[in-house]
């Protein structure tokens, strides 16, 4: 079953919460590279929904500034 961008989020931010109460740093770092995880996963599904006419909107703004 496919896990939603909310879901993805919602486990970043249990990471962090259990990152906050580990006493063991190797723990805590482990904990916070999940949370990255799960945020890269969310940022993905939202990009991947995204209508195709407003990322070549937005790709056409990012030529005007040129970058």
């Amino acid at each position: 079953m496919p896990t939603t961008d909310g879901e993805c989020v919602s486990y970043a931010r249990d990471c962090v919460r259990l990152a906050e109460l580990a006493q063991d740093p190797l723990l805590r770092e482990q904990l916070l590279n999940m949370a990255r995880e799960w945020m890269a996963v969310a940022m993905h599904e939202t990009k991947a929904r995204r209508p195709k006419s407003l990322a070549v909107r937005e790709a056409a703004s990012v030529g005007d500034l040129g970058l």
